[in-house]
């Protein structure tokens, strides 16, 4: 598992990275995906796994345009103008 992503992870959950209890988890957080999503026949396990990561990391809103541009090809909006 990435370094960087089990971070975020951790820290999404609530525990400082890198520190025993948010190794275990991490390593809860990804068997209760596996054990969820009981797909015998999976293969690239470690992708999947990633992916359901960073799909937990990443805010609705941009996994809301994401969903709509794999649904129907809408692209995001403009990025807001910087002010500055």
């Amino acid at each position: 598992m990435d370094t960087l992503l089990s971070s975020h992870l951790a820290i999404r959950l609530g525990y400082p990275p890198e520190t025993p209890d948010a190794h275990q988890a991490v390593r809860r957080w990804l068997q209760n995906r596996l054990d969820e999503h009981n797909d015998p026949g999976r293969t690239a396990v470690s992708q999947w796994l990633q992916q359901e990561i960073i799909s937990t990391l990443v805010d609705t809103q941009l996994s809301t345009h994401y969903a709509n541009w794999l649904l129907d090809g809408t692209p995001p909006p403009p990025p807001p103008l910087d002010p500055s």
